[in-house]
């Protein structure tokens, strides 16, 4: 029985096994440089650093991650701090 893509797409990514809501993760589809390697979480808090002293360290500086991921990008900033 033929299905129509809309569906099919629908069904693969919120389905009961679809890939968003699946509890495995973005980190087992693909990559990022802060899953690859904790050098980039210590070279983006050096750049902070640097941005903070630029800024004449101000009483909030607020570093946001919009990428994709469960937060391992804050974590590792956290963690390096």
């Amino acid at each position: 029985m033929p299905i129509r893509w809309r569906d099919a797409m629908n069904q693969a990514l919120y389905g009961p096994d679809g890939f968003f809501v699946a509890c495995t993760g973005p980190a087992d589809h693909f990559r990022t440089s802060v899953h690859a390697s904790p050098a980039f979480a210590g070279a983006l808090l050096r750049l902070v650093a640097q941005v903070d002293a630029a800024l004449g360290h101000p009483p909030r500086l607020d570093v946001v991650d919009v990428g994709a991921g469960r937060g391992e990008l804050l974590r590792a900033l956290v963690g390096l701090a």
